[in-house]
């Protein structure tokens, strides 16, 4: 073979390699993977007055949380207190949310688990109504997630911890939304250095009675504690009553439940308190009877639109001899 036939077929074989390189690094347009247009959820938390999460497929487990006079609560359990540190965090979280493009192009959303009909759907808006941000949330890759703002054909993939903000560690749409995550299980919300007096009534004692009717007495920056009652012989323990109180405080609901529902007996309640406060109406809480079936008992708060369920557990918590 002459050299110049050899250099003609060592040229083509060249340009072939080239060919099939080219063509085998080459990724479909709407696969590409592009640096430069990086995810961008930012936004100002402080703006946000409403959170809309729900599945198109599944309308009855929408969680709505909504900013009232200052406080988070849940529009989806009757009103409930939300949890604001969860709600902060989650905010923060998609403010902060960084990813690259993996995909743009309509066609392909189903491999990304992000079509509107199984993503995980999350609605931001503010205290006129108008949309903030608007987006989904697809399939879950290791610690890695596939998003897309809503009405937008680009995905991104991000490592923002949006799912476990919320309490979901699998892939949406394999996922129950879980409606007591959001909720603030604090059961008494007034401070306990803000109380005047209270009254404590039992039922469960062999003769019903009052159990502590005290008032707190200030001289000064001194505040004492006496009986309401004249003529009784004993001091108070200043420090019990703050531990009562406190102890009070601490206390967290199991769940929060329908206040509509039937069955809780707050006429005929097991316990009652009055408590006093330096400004605003007092506050009045019942327990209901024990539920033996969740071996637990209802409680009611004046200031609250709910009835929270109280584990047997901390039962003693409430009672005074």
């Amino acid at each position: 073979m002459k050299s110049k036939q050899i250099f003609i077929l060592a040229a083509i074989f060249a340009l072939l390699t080239i060919g099939v390189f080219v063509r085998q690094t080459q990724k479909p347009a709407e696969l590409v993977t592009n640096d430069m247009i990086p995810l961008d959820f930012s936004m100002d938390p402080a703006e946000v007055a409403g959170i809309e999460i729900y599945k198109s497929a599944d309308e009855s487990s929408r969680i709505e949380l909504a900013l009232e006079e200052d406080a988070w609560v849940s529009r989806t359990q009757w009103g409930a207190r939300a949890d604001k540190a969860k709600i902060d965090s989650f905010l923060e979280e998609i403010a902060g949310a960084k990813g690259e493009l993996r995909g743009d192009d309509k066609k392909i959303f189903s491999d990304f688990g992000i079509r509107s009909k199984e993503s995980l759907q999350i609605k931001l808006t503010n205290s006129a109504g108008k949309v903030i941000l608007a987006f989904h949330i697809g399939k879950k890759v290791m610690q890695s997630l596939f998003v897309r703002q809503d009405g937008e054909a680009r995905v991104f993939m991000t490592e923002a911890n949006l799912l476990g903000l919320m309490g979901i560690y699998g892939n949406p749409a394999d996922s129950d939304l879980i409606q007591d995550f959001w909720l603030d299980t604090q059961i008494f919300h007034f401070d306990p250095e803000k109380v005047t007096a209270f009254n404590v009534w039992r039922a469960d004692l062999s003769e019903p009675a009052v159990t502590a009717d005290i008032k707190r007495i200030d001289k000064g920056d001194r505040k004492q504690w006496k009986f309401i009652r004249e003529g009784l012989p004993f001091k108070i323990d200043a420090a019990k009553v703050k531990n009562y109180l406190g102890t009070l405080k601490d206390l967290r609901a199991r769940k929060v439940l329908d206040p509509d529902a039937e069955g809780y007996a707050f006429d005929i309640p097991l316990w009652k308190a009055e408590v006093a406060l330096e400004e605003g109406d007092g506050v009045t809480i019942l327990l209901g009877p024990k539920n033996e079936e969740t071996q637990s008992y209802p409680v009611s708060v004046s200031t609250d639109p709910v009835v929270y369920e109280l584990s047997q557990y901390y039962l003693e918590s409430l009672l005074i001899d």
